[in-house]
């Protein structure tokens, strides 16, 4: 076999950085936790910005104490908070995917097998695809200014763009 050559410099297997990403639910599966309990697996690729294309993922364990985490997520994808609150609510998890949403990642300290710690950055939060996030404007002063929702950032040209 021939050799391949390829130009990996800007290949990364790093998360995303710290920050607000719009993006897209491009694949959810169940599946079972190191716990033995039920649980959703989900990978959600940046629709915009810098970071477009690249992946992000979570889990939600679908136990008792854990489900506040699954309804923040369902609440941004835009469910019915009444609806979220029935005994008797049926999740179907494929309508999940394509919906659209604003993540929120963030760094976490995690303890790995040989008693280490490690950051890693994982999702904190979840949005509504239309929340005016904050960003950096880039000057070093530490401010930030708000991007337009998510619907409307496809249409900026950035280059063009001057925030207030």
């Amino acid at each position: 076999m021939a050799p391949i050559h390829l130009d990996m410099s800007e290949s990364s297997n790093r998360g995303l950085e710290e920050g607000f990403y719009p993006v897209r639910v491009e694949k959810i599966e169940e599946g079972q936790s190191k716990a033995g309990n039920q649980k959703l697996s989900v990978r959600f690729v940046v629709t915009d910005g810098p970071s477009a294309g690249r992946s992000q993922f979570d889990n939600f364990t679908l136990v008792k104490q854990a489900l506040w985490k699954l309804n923040n997520f369902l609440t941004a994808l835009g469910f019915d908070k009444d609806e979220l609150a029935s005994k008797d609510f049926i999740l179907e998890p494929e309508d999940l995917v394509m919906r659209e949403l604003v993540i929120e990642v963030r760094p976490q300290k995690r303890t790995m097998p040989d008693g280490s710690t490690q950051e890693q950055n994982q999702v904190k939060n979840y949005y509504l695809e239309d929340y005016e996030y904050p960003v950096e404007d880039g000057d070093d002063d530490g401010d930030a200014v708000a991007l337009p929702p998510a619907e409307v950032v496809a249409n900026v040209d950035f280059d063009d763009a001057i925030f207030n």
